[in-house]
């Protein structure tokens, strides 16, 4: 049964990254502010044509822009973001990203799901940014819950979850609007390697050593 639902959700994520068309809506998922299509969510695939160039530019951008809100901080090049969306994004099995694009086109932002758990049909919000401020408020919102509505009722999860710093209350705050509940918080330690900054989590025997905290949040199906 675990390796069925596996295989389906596998091809889902598989054809969205593979068999998107800029002149087709079959893998546009629609944004909605209640009966008016504001934008659409575009999943980033395996070849972006004339849109190439400018996602590596706007991915790269807010990555240095919102490097706060990373648990690794290094210096961004257009040349690392292209070789981490072949590697990270497209090839990965359990990972998809999708560009928040309003009705004119303009990306403004990106979500989307990662670290899928198939045994237990649960997965991980992933890489959620407002990458352009001030503009189609409340397009974060629309946008978060819609992957939330996908991945339940399109993909077949149970539960979704993230993990946000415990300090970022603006980010928290945002996340239980759209419905997540606070489980724990999880221990970190602060590494500097260079010019490399991580934050990685430990064990609660650990928690001594902790420098900053994650804080768990999950969303159940049907909550």
């Amino acid at each position: 049964m675990g390796d069925d639902f596996k295989k389906k959700v596998v091809e889902i994520l598989k054809r969205f990254k593979f068999n998107f068309s800029e002149n087709s809506d079959e893998f546009k998922i629609s944004l909605y502010d209640k009966d008016k299509k504001i934008g659409f969510l575009r999943p980033i695939t395996n070849l972006l044509g004339e849109d190439e160039e400018n996602y590596v530019k706007l991915l790269s951008q807010w990555r240095s822009d919102n490097w706060q809100a990373y648990p690794t901080v290094f210096k961004v090049t257009h040349e690392g973001t292209r070789k981490w969306i072949k590697e990270q994004l497209v090839e990965r099995e359990d990972r998809i990203l999708f560009m928040i694009i309003a009705n004119n086109n303009y990306p403004i932002g990106h979500l989307g799901l990662s670290n899928f758990n198939f045994g237990k049909k649960e997965a991980e919000i992933d890489n959620v940014v407002r990458g352009v401020k001030n503009t189609f408020p409340g397009a974060l919102t629309l946008a978060l819950n819609t992957v939330n509505d996908w991945a339940f009722n399109k993909l077949g999860l149970v539960k979704l979850f993230l993990r946000v710093f415990y300090d970022n209350t603006h980010a928290i705050k945002f996340y239980e609007r759209c419905g997540f509940k606070g489980i724990k918080k999880i221990p970190l330690r602060k590494i500097v390697d260079g010019d490399v900054v991580k934050f990685e989590e430990l064990s609660k025997d650990e928690e001594s050593l902790s420098n900053r905290y994650f804080y768990l949040m999950e969303l159940e199906q049907g909550r």
